[in-house]
């Protein structure tokens, strides 16, 4: 239900809408109405007197900010898609349809003085059936119009304006609380008929249906309403006005199909590779039948065409898409989903071309990170850097390569075999390859046998232009606690950065619920690559008006094919900014 406005607010806001209404639309309105002449203009696009929370959009051609399923690999994002059509039927590709639109609008004074009971209307619903090229206005009233005590009900729908914040009335239903059953109006905004119309009331309802081409308009996502008296045979008086409401769809039936895979899958050379798709039904319908088709250039398929039967609303089904890549190119894999009744969408996803993994001379100078999933946790970094040939640290350094000696904490002692590629850190056993540290024994029991990715280490007095983004969370699973937040870096190749920080936590259990949101001054400065992967950034702190340095680690990281850039992420500390 809209916000009540404050009657002060009201009366300024209709006051300042009832003077410019369209002036063509009343007109035609007014012969319908007989001797109800109405006032001077109807308003096409009247200011919101309420916060309006329109729907999404049903139909759909980008991918959104939904989260992957939560047993996808890493890496796995929902891919851009075409909304999900029916081929064949009415037209090439048909959307899911509107059949129906609900409204429900209460009404608020626009005077000082309440009106009578027999002018005074609390609700008014508004219900459209597409199909049937109708909508029916319902006005409740606390008493039943006379001649003497009557009124002219006005109910507007039309598209929300998001950046006006208004509702813009194309069409208005028209009609007066007692009369004959011919006084009423369907009209669009320029006072053109779109339709006919009629009124009757019962039982304290005032029933306005309106029939005809503009009722079959299937964009109307808003309406709102007012409620005149009419003083003369040229003049009315505002008595009440509504607040833009929602005009509720209810769809046609349908599925929906949304994929979700890694935008960049990697495939070795002379491989069936494997690349992870999931396939979920967001609709409202069954999909039945369901096949996925492969198509793309420069690329084999163990399976062209791939059967997931039924899908049903709210489900999902994942597959792994055998793949073999040939030359070094990166291609594009088609996938296009099918189900009983025609009903189609595509998606696409790149492959390309990831070198076998090779053996890994020497761990000197490399460093390594890890972030396993913990709960109510967001990053939880780990990190492995080589300091030399004895020593290597566990954690992320606090200001590059660190030096090490029995009495630093996190350095051990580690021993390597190029030759086979084991690694020993304490009691900790590894793998290793040119793509990075699988643990394959833990140090103590509980510990995750984490997977280590290489990063590149930064040349000193190098420059980087990039725009990345740091995004973490603490808390926000089963507890009543939850804080995330988000970092903006920039860094240009004239050595100069800036950095954002903004957050929100959330304490107390629902309903008794604390929201405090944080925005820090932007830090805005120079930055320097040093030695020992180390980035120095420089720049006046904003409380104090005093110039401040900070030195982090850097790391380098890479994409799914095994390429080190600065656009792929870096490490700043133990952020990752990505």
């Amino acid at each position: 239900m809209a916000a009540v406005p404050s009657a002060q607010t009201t009366r300024k806001r209709t006051a300042a809408a009832f003077s410019t209404r369209n002036a063509a639309v009343l007109a035609a309105t007014a012969l319908a109405l007989s001797a109800f002449v109405v006032p001077a203009a109807a308003e096409d696009a009247p200011p919101a007197l309420s916060v309006h929370d329109l729907t999404p959009d049903e139909s759909r051609s980008s991918a959104e900010l939904s989260p992957p399923p939560a047993d996808a690999p890493d890496g796995v994002v929902r891919l851009d898609a075409t909304p999900t059509v029916q081929e064949g039927v009415v037209t090439s590709a048909r959307k899911p349809q509107v059949l129906k639109r609900e409204g429900r609008l209460w009404m608020y004074r626009s005077t000082d003085d309440f009106p009578p009971d027999e002018q005074d209307v609390k609700v008014v619903n508004v219900r459209q059936d597409i199909k049937a090229k109708r909508i029916i206005v319902d006005a409740e009233y606390y008493a039943t119009p006379t001649a003497s005590l009557n009124t002219i009900v006005w109910v507007y729908a039309g598209r929300w304006n998001k950046a006006k914040e208004t509702c813009s009335g194309e069409v208005v239903v028209a009609g007066v609380g007692h009369g004959a059953s011919d006084n009423a109006a369907f009209a669009d905004v320029k006072g053109k008929e779109v339709g006919k119309a009629t009124r009757s009331f019962s039982g304290g309802v005032l029933r306005i249906t309106a029939t005809g081409a503009g009722a079959a308009n299937q964009k109307y996502d808003c309406v709102f309403a007012y409620v005149d008296e009419p003083l003369t045979e040229t003049t009315t008086r505002q008595l009440k006005s509504s607040g833009a409401e929602d005009f509720k769809a209810q769809m046609e039936k349908a599925p929906e199909f949304d994929f979700y895979s890694s935008k960049l899958n990697a495939a070795y050379p002379g491989k069936w590779n494997k690349i992870y798709l999931n396939v979920e039904n967001d609709g409202n319908l069954a999909a039945k039948k369901v096949k996925l088709k492969l198509a793309g250039k420069g690329m084999k398929f163990k399976k062209k065409t791939i059967s997931l039967g039924t899908i049903k609303p709210g489900k999902s089904k994942k597959v792994n898409l055998q793949v073999k890549l040939t030359g070094k190119k990166t291609r594009t894999l088609t996938v296009k989903a099918t189900a009983t009744g025609k009903w189609t969408a595509k998606t696409s996803t790149k492959v390309g071309y990831r070198p076998k993994p090779t053996k890994v001379k020497s761990l000197v100078g490399k460093s390594y990170w890890a972030a396993p999933l913990v709960a109510n946790e967001g990053w939880v970094v780990h990190g492995l850097t080589f300091v030399n040939k004895t020593w290597a640290y566990q954690g992320v350094p606090k200001a590059g390569i660190p030096k090490c000696s029995s009495k630093v904490k996190g350095c051990k002692k580690y021993s390597y075999s190029a030759t086979t590629g084991k690694l020993k850190i304490g009691k900790l056993q590894a793998k290793v390859d040119s793509e990075g540290i699988q643990v394959t024994k833990v140090a103590k029991k509980g510990d995750d046998k984490m997977y280590f990715s290489p990063l590149a280490n930064p040349k000193k007095n190098s420059r980087i232009k990039v725009k990345l983004t740091y995004n973490d969370f603490n808390g926000c699973g089963l507890l009543f606690y939850c804080s995330t937040w988000t970092q903006h870096l920039s860094l240009n190749k004239a050595g100069k950065f800036s950095w954002t920080y903004s957050g929100i936590t959330s304490s107390g259990p629902p309903g008794n619920q604390v929201f405090v949101s944080v925005v820090r001054p932007t830090k805005k400065g120079t930055y320097k690559i040093l030695s020992k992967n180390r980035i120095q950034f420089s720049y006046v702190d904003a409380k104090t008006g005093k110039k401040k340095k900070e030195t982090h680690t850097i790391g380098i990281d890479s994409n799914e094919l095994g390429k080190h850039a600065p656009k792929f992420g870096l490490l700043i500390g133990s952020m990752p900014h990505l």
